[in-house]
């Protein structure tokens, strides 16, 4: 799942040179709600940007 997430903000939305690297730090929180047919589950991450040439 963070693979995902880290690739989520990866695309050109958010263009980051090789000199920076994305880190996960933690999860924030996360809940799943329950449906007749599915489950959805929420997950706030919280990550860090660094740039590596520093």
């Amino acid at each position: 799942m963070a693979d995902v997430a880290i690739a989520a903000i990866q695309q050109p939305v958010l263009e980051l040179s090789e000199a920076w690297q994305v880190v996960l730090a933690t999860v924030d929180s996360h809940s799943v709600e329950r449906f007749e047919s599915h489950r959805e589950a929420t997950i706030l991450f919280k990550f860090t940007i660094i740039d590596t040439r520093e």
